[in-house]
């Protein structure tokens, strides 16, 4: 193998390990993010779920299906 083959595949070999880091990181910080956007999403839902369980939330479920109803009626 010549210096210059020698040269090339060196270069080739180091672009390649420095692209792979950068996909490493760049999969590191996404997982990251949907972590941080399951968590959010299982916040959302114990508030939503709370929000139904609420006295005020079954008290005015009636009055709910009532104005739905009539929006429907408008369309």
């Amino acid at each position: 193998m010549s210096d210059g083959e020698s040269s090339q595949l060196e270069a080739d070999s180091k672009a390649i390990i420095k692209k792979l880091s950068e996909f490493k990181m760049h999969h590191s910080r996404k997982k990251d993010r949907i972590k941080t956007l399951e968590i959010r999403i299982g916040l959302l839902e114990n508030e939503i779920q709370a929000i139904r369980d609420s006295i005020s939330w079954r008290v005015t479920g009636p009055l709910r299906k009532v104005w739905g109803a009539l929006r429907r009626e408008g369309r």
